[in-house]
């Protein structure tokens, strides 16, 4: 199964929310200033099925997140969340 990883490369510490399909409430994790976390929906369980991925990325697409594939150094400083 795969692992979800989320960077933060903003100059503040980050809470992560977001939710999981069939499982109710808003699943919140800190990620430290310039560190990352593997994504965890019940807290100990990290291996992650497809659709919970792509549910969780989709929340925050709006918002800015990117692949890490997607960051060009080129185009300026990047602030923001990233997997």
């Amino acid at each position: 199964m795969p692992e979800l990883y989320v960077g933060n490369v903003t100059k503040q510490i980050q809470m992560f929310a977001y939710r999981v399909p069939e499982r109710q409430g808003v699943i919140t994790q800190t990620i430290p200033i310039g560190g990352q976390i593997r994504v965890s929906p019940n807290g100990y369980t990290t291996d992650l099925a497809t659709p919970e991925i792509d549910a969780i990325l989709n929340q925050h697409k709006a918002y800015g997140i990117l692949a890490v594939e997607e960051l060009d150094s080129k185009s300026g400083p990047f602030s923001g969340f990233y997997w």
